[in-house]
This record gives C-alpha cells, structure tokens and sequence, in this order.
C-alpha cells in the first residue's frame, strides 16, 4: 500500500508540464563557443557572441585583464595557440573564387593574433 502511495506520488510530481523555451532561444548562437589555454598557462582565449556578434578576447590568468577584438558576423571556427605570444583565428567565408564558374564553396583562412 505505501509502495503505490509513494509511486502515485513520485508519478504526479513529475507529470506537470513544462513551459517550452521560446522558438528564438533555439536559433541563438552560444555565447561560449571555443576556449583554448595558451602553452605557458598564462592566458585563455575564448570565442563569444554578445548581442548576436562574435568576439575573441585573451584573458591574462594571473591579472584578469583582458583584450581582443570584435568580427561580427565573421564566421569564427577554432582558435588555437601558434606560442605563449601568438594565437591562431581560424575563420570561413562562403564564396566563389573570382573568375572561375564554380558553386560557391566554404573558404578557410587562418589569422596571426599576437597578443603583446
């Protein structure tokens, strides 16, 4: 008896319905996408989005001072660290090589950040 009165207690609690997220929180990009710690230890790089524009900003650990750049809708992929001093931005375009008849393809390209 105290077995289906527990059952029937344990059914109810968890048969309210819950609220579904609004439809925009599904399109909304991360706000943490990638984060990737320097060789040394001493600093972090993260990609993030604020207000639907992505950044990358390299924070000293020790300090907690930080700096870094905006690229808006640029598409942002990986960051990785070359050395201690010199991170990696891997981003990609989606274009068409200028004079040649092709579908337009996904581009990578690879940027030096130095961040003294």
């Amino acid at each position: 008896m105290i077995f289906r009165i527990l059952m029937a207690a344990y059914a109810a609690l968890f048969a309210w319905p819950s609220a579904a997220a609004p439809i925009e929180a599904y399109g909304k990009l991360p706000a943490i996408e990638a984060v990737e710690i320097s060789p040394d230890g001493t600093h972090i790089a993260v990609i993030r989005t604020v207000n639907e524009e992505r950044q990358v900003i390299v924070r000293n650990v020790a300090t907690g001072a930080a700096h870094g750049m905006r690229v808006g809708d640029i598409k942002v992929r990986d960051v990785r660290w070359a050395s201690p001093d010199h991170l990696l931005i891997v981003t990609s375009a989606t274009a068409t090589i200028l004079n040649v008849i092709a579908p337009k393809s996904e581009w990578r390209m690879v940027g030096l950040y130095n961040i003294k």
